[in-house]
């Protein structure tokens, strides 16, 4: 599903650069008007009947007496919104945002900008699955996370340091390889956390998606700072506060698994005695 959106996403970038070398911006707006009102029409067709087979058994193992806020604050649970989730998807928006306007004020035209998107979704569609199944499989998701984070902090800091056309380009193929593992993910970890299970999926993912939408919004809040800052100065703040915001979901994740092991073996230890 994330390789499928973000190879989309970026298809609809190049395509839509393209259609700008043959008509005007109304006309494109147009041309995506008609394409949405279709998409909605085979949204509502074939996806409205969706249903879970699963929601009785969900809502035997839901907590109902957990509310919102209790579950928002459970501390693996907070930790992973401020220290992971929200940082890595506002990173997304150097690529959806600050990209688009370094690269014109640099020389890319609008269309070139278009077709560098290819470069990025390359990335996401080949790496996607094996790097995934490689951190999944071996339940190293946490870890799989900050890799994802520490590549955006050097694609951030090899622009800072060079400012030029070809460091935009390193820096896409960079995000493309820290997108393809990092934001599948981001949900993989979130539903594996036990406090989930116990608040119910449906309404985890309910309180994950508030987030992400509300990272989203920051992401260009974000980086019309780092513009306001410049671009060298900027990128640098960014990276280090991604970096140890990273290093301190990493520690934490590492000493509340190797807890939670230790407390496993206690309990095993008790049954047999």
């Amino acid at each position: 599903y994330s390789v499928s959106s973000l190879s989309g996403a970026n298809c609809a970038v190049v395509f839509g650069g393209f259609l700008l070398q043959w008509m005007s911006y109304t006309a494109l707006f147009a041309v995506t008007a008609v394409l949405s009102v279709l998409l909605f029409l085979v949204a509502n067709k074939y996806m409205s009947k969706y249903t879970s087979d699963n929601e009785e058994e969900n809502c035997e193992t839901e907590d109902t007496h957990m509310n919102i806020v209790q579950f928002i604050f459970r501390p693996r649970i907070i930790s992973f919104f401020l220290l992971m989730m929200i940082p890595l998807l506002i990173c997304g928006y150097f690529l959806n945002y600050m990209f688009p306007i370094v690269g014109s004020e640099w020389g890319l035209s609008e269309t070139y900008i278009g077709y560098t998107y290819l470069l990025n979704g390359i990335f996401v569609l080949i790496l996607g699955t094996p790097l995934t199944e490689f951190f999944s499989n071996r339940g190293w998701k946490h870890f799989g996370l900050a890799v994802a984070a520490f590549i955006y902090a050097a694609a951030f800091l090899e622009v800072a340091m060079l400012q030029n056309i070809p460091s935009l380009l390193i820096a896409l193929a960079l995000i493309g390889v820290a997108d393809s593992f990092g934001i599948p993910l981001l949900t993989s970890y979130f539903t594996d956390l036990k406090d989930v299970e116990r608040f119910g999926y449906d309404r985890g993912l309910g309180v994950y998606s508030l987030f992400e939408n509300g990272a989203q919004s920051l992401g260009s809040f974000v980086f019309g700072y780092v513009l306001v800052l410049g671009v060298g100065r900027g990128l640098i703040f960014v990276l280090i506060l991604v970096s140890v915001l990273s290093a301190a979901f990493l520690i934490s994740t590492t000493f509340a698994a190797h807890r939670d092991k230790k407390g496993g073996q206690r309990a095993w230890k008790k049954d047999e005695s």
